[in-house]
């Protein structure tokens, strides 16, 4: 006949063991990792929604960018670059933009404020200049350069931007305009 008194003495001291390592003890709950935490300041002026643009887009975190738009945003593309499909709206547009997220690129933006000013209640900068730059290696780039005109309209206190106009300005094939890359978001592949 076996004895089963040592396996369960075994078991006992095994509970104990554990229990008295904290294994069981309550700890605080751990926040899931949704990727790079990026500020976002409210933007009180259409100035900060463009510098809110720039964090966003260099830490290539989408609901960010997507919290910069007015719900009726549109973007209007060049003619030259989309002869037949030249406006997107708001849910187009943020596809695109998260698969030119997906890449691992190091990615820097910079804007060249050129003039702006206010159509009633809105707010405009016209001929905004773009440098955006994803680094995908040491001697690998794309490099995408354009203007555009940003409408931004007062939304319950936030500057959002309602409608976004790309002008490609580079004849070179190598530079794309923010609107190419939009249409050929895998273009770092």
């Amino acid at each position: 006949m076996v004895n089963a008194r040592p396996s369960v003495v075994l078991v006992c001291l095994s509970l104990v063991v554990c229990a008295g390592c904290g294994l069981f003890d309550l700890r605080e709950p751990e926040n899931p990792d949704s990727g790079p935490q990026v500020p976002f300041e409210i933007p009180t002026e259409p100035r900060i929604a463009l510098e809110n643009l720039k964090a966003t887009t260099e830490a290539r975190v989408v609901t960010n960018f997507d919290r910069s738009l007015t719900a009726d945003y549109i973007f209007r593309f060049d003619p030259f670059e989309a002869p037949s499909d030249t406006v997107w709206n708001k849910d187009r547009d943020i596809q695109a933009i998260t698969a030119m997220f997906r890449n691992e690129a190091k990615v820097t933006l910079n804007w060249a404020v050129t003039d702006s000013g206010n159509i009633e209640d809105d707010f405009f900068y016209r001929n905004l200049g773009y440098r955006l730059v994803f680094r995908l290696g040491v001697a690998d780039s794309v490099v995408i350069i354009g203007k555009c005109t940003m409408y931004f309209r007062l939304d319950q206190q936030q500057w959002l931007i309602y409608r976004w106009a790309d002008v490609k300005v580079s004849g070179d094939p190598d530079v794309y305009s923010w609107g190419y890359a939009r249409l050929n978001p895998n273009f770092g592949s």
